[in-house]
């Protein structure tokens, strides 16, 4: 996402079992988040609560609510926020 300038704040999950079956799982962020890491530590959290311990063909990730990020750069608590996630 920062390779093309963007930051989002809804980060969703959706995982399809080998039936087919599929689940879809979301969490909104109180702030913007545009690193890898970020997303990725979010999917990692909604995975432990939701995964159904089945096994899984397909992993989906989505980000929305987005904005460029050269407009929230500006606003300190991008950077605040982005630094507790990867602290912890």
């Amino acid at each position: 996402m920062e390779k093309e300038n963007l930051a989002g704040r809804v980060v969703c999950l959706g995982l399809k079992k080998t039936d087919f079956e599929g689940m879809t799982a979301q969490r909104k962020l109180p702030n913007y988040v545009y690193r890898y890491e970020d997303v990725f530590k979010t999917c990692i959290e909604i995975l432990n609560k939701n995964w159904p311990f089945d096994p899984v063909r397909l992993i989906r990730v989505r980000v929305s609510e987005c904005k460029p990020i050269d407009g929230l750069k500006k606003d300190k608590r991008i950077t605040e926020f982005t630094t507790k996630i990867t602290d912890s």
